[in-house]
């Protein structure tokens, strides 16, 4: 064996003790209920240093684990799809600290979708399985666990399926289907997970225990469901309003670049006028706003619930469209194809 591929050998032999899983990757990004960023970290090293004091399995883990086999066997009941046990782990294509170990693999020729899922199977206590199915609202580690899972075999949806091991039965368990959100393990999950890879495991550095920046999550609740429409009214709509984002992007392009044109005209002034307008290029100096973290930690300190100072904001029904053939938002489509026409 050359140096060069005992090198890589070795490599290989350290990253594999050293991965970040589902369940880690929700402690990275704060949302888990088991442990922040450092918890993770000492997850990781121990397993490097191939110690048993850290990670040890919980008695709510070791429920989980006895439990999954039959509300696998519930869940093709309920649904009439078939799954496997998957013993295979799975690593991410260019991301290799990020790693998979899913639960089940749903075989993709029992299904409509024709493509292979995963199967995140979860056995809370029944009062957390209550609390899912009255408010119809995921913990974020649950959404964290699948979405990661999913970017890791790069499989493009996956199925919750959801149990009490106190009222077990095809009748109880809550299922459902979601698909993979790319902008968000794109934008968010990968650079998080990178920059904590980057930052503490590469350096070996543990992250302090200090409060995590919030993160915003896939807008994903049960009884989320995907209906196909093939109608020629439908494909004639989709059509259109295509072809109105294309139009809007160009329009923005085009008034950006006249703006433009206008600023390098005025000789760097902040007031001109002239042609029949006045305009003004002033310099703002930067607005205050509340840094939502240190106020948190002194209200903390205070003895006071930061959540009783929230304000909930009107419910919203956001109207997200996204391109089938890349993955992307429909407006992020529309700026792509308005630089090919304007040759940028």
């Amino acid at each position: 064996m050359s140096s060069a591929q005992a090198a890589r050998a070795a490599k290989k032999e350290w990253l594999d003790k050293r991965r970040i899983g589902g369940s880690t990757a929700a402690k990275v990004l704060g949302v888990s209920s088991w442990g922040g960023p450092p918890e993770a970290y000492d997850e990781i090293m121990a397993a490097l240093h191939e110690r048993s004091e850290v990670g040890e399995e919980t008695p709510d883990m070791v429920r989980g684990h006895r439990n999954e086999e039959p509300i696998a066997r519930d869940y093709e009941v309920a649904t009439g799809r078939k799954v496997h046990r998957s013993t295979q782990q799975f690593t991410h294509d260019t991301h290799l600290m990020m790693t998979a170990n899913i639960d089940r693999h749903i075989l993709g020729t029992s299904t409509k979708r024709g493509t292979p899922g995963v199967l995140e199977c979860k056995c809370p206590r029944a009062i957390k399985t209550s609390r899912i199915r009255l408010t119809g609202k995921l913990p974020a580690d649950y959404i964290v666990q699948l979405q990661h899972n999913m970017f890791v075999t790069s499989w493009t949806w996956g199925s919750y399926a959801i149990e009490s091991a106190e009222e077990p039965g095809v009748s109880k368990l809550i299922h459902f289907d979601v698909d993979r959100d790319d902008e968000w393990c794109n934008e968010v999950l990968a650079p998080k997970l990178t920059a904590f890879w980057e930052e503490h495991i590469d350096r070996q550095v543990r992250p302090e225990p200090e409060a995590v920046e919030a993160v915003e999550l896939p807008d994903l609740e049960m009884g989320t469901s995907l209906v196909e429409i093939d109608s020629p009214e439908f494909t004639d709509a989709v059509q259109q309003y295509r072809d109105v984002l294309v139009q809007k992007a160009l329009a923005e392009a085009i008034l950006l670049a006249r703006k433009d044109a206008l600023i390098g005209l005025t000789d760097d002034a902040l007031i001109v006028e002239g042609a029949g307008v006045r305009i003004y290029h002033k310099h703002l100096a930067g607005r205050m706003n509340w840094d939502g973290g240190k106020l948190e930690e002194y209200l903390k300190r205070q003895g006071l619930n930061p959540n009783g100072f929230k304000k909930a904001s009107k419910p919203t029904r956001p109207f997200k469209g996204y391109c089938l053939e890349t993955g992307k938002p429909l407006s992020s489509w529309a700026k792509t194809q308005a630089a090919d026409i304007l040759g940028d």
